[in-house]
């Protein structure tokens, strides 16, 4: 026979941890909508947790592509223009225009 562990926790308990929970969430959501006002220089300011999930999903998808974008600019780049430092790059950007 097996026990709900929830039979054995007070009304208190539950509603402290329910509490608690909300608590984090909430610092969760404002975090989040932090880092949207910094990522987006204050032009994204999230009000409401909807507004704040939406934002940082678009966000998200946005920097998805930019890096795709990136990353497919810099497999054009031919190897000698890379440091021996985890692929850094010495000096300026190298000019993708040229031939």
């Amino acid at each position: 026979m097996s026990f709900n562990s929830n039979l054995t926790e007070s009304p208190q308990s539950k509603a402290d941890q329910q509490r608690l929970y909300r608590e984090k969430e909430g610092e969760g959501f404002a975090d989040l909508q932090q880092a949207i006002r910094e990522v987006t220089a204050g032009r994204v300011d999230p009000a409401k947790r909807h507004e704040t999930l939406t934002a940082a999903a678009q966000k998200i998808r946005e920097l998805t592509r930019q890096n795709e974008e990136l990353r497919r600019q810099l497999n054009g780049v031919p190897h000698s223009s890379w440091g021996a430092q985890g692929g850094q790059m010495h000096g300026a950007w190298p000019d993708f225009n040229t031939n």
